[in-house]
């Protein structure tokens, strides 16, 4: 198909004008969104969870325990057992999730070593009856430690 007019790049731009090219290096494509692996994230708290096994033996139903979006990280704590809840998370709710958050850091820490990130900011939410616990959590990753 032909230009419908004659103007061309040295019309347009001025004969003084230097163009430079700047090399960006490259990035893998899901690097620059999070919501591209909220999956993979999801995925290694449970299996987390699975091997870790005082959780497991008393989590209900694990498909309704976790749920993780690009904002947020939200545990149902209502999927423990009753047993576990009245000994553990109801005697001193927020103490129980600030440690309870604090389980998971190595899992974060590796997962954001794995998507190559320096650091993210992680909001948890924990939910049991009508309470609810929110955190964020930032972990930065040291260049030396790799």
């Amino acid at each position: 198909m032909a230009r419908p007019h004659k103007e061309y790049r040295s019309d347009i731009f001025p004969k003084d004008q230097q163009f430079t090219y700047t090399d960006i290096p490259h990035k893998p494509m899901w690097q620059n969104e999070f919501r591209y692996v909220t999956k993979l994230l999801e995925q290694k708290l449970l299996n987390y969870i699975r091997l870790n096994e005082r959780l497991r033996e008393n989590i209900n139903n694990l498909a309704r325990f976790l749920q993780v979006t690009e904002n947020e990280i939200s545990f149902n704590l209502t999927e423990f057992k009753d047993g576990y809840q009245f000994k553990f998370i109801i005697p001193d709710f927020d103490a129980y999730c600030a440690k309870f958050i604090e389980l998971f850091t190595p899992v974060l820490t590796d997962f954001l070593k794995e998507i190559q990130y320096s650091g993210y900011g992680f909001l948890f939410k924990l939910r049991l009856g009508g309470n609810t616990f929110e955190r964020r959590k930032t972990i930065v990753i040291k260049k030396d430690s790799e």
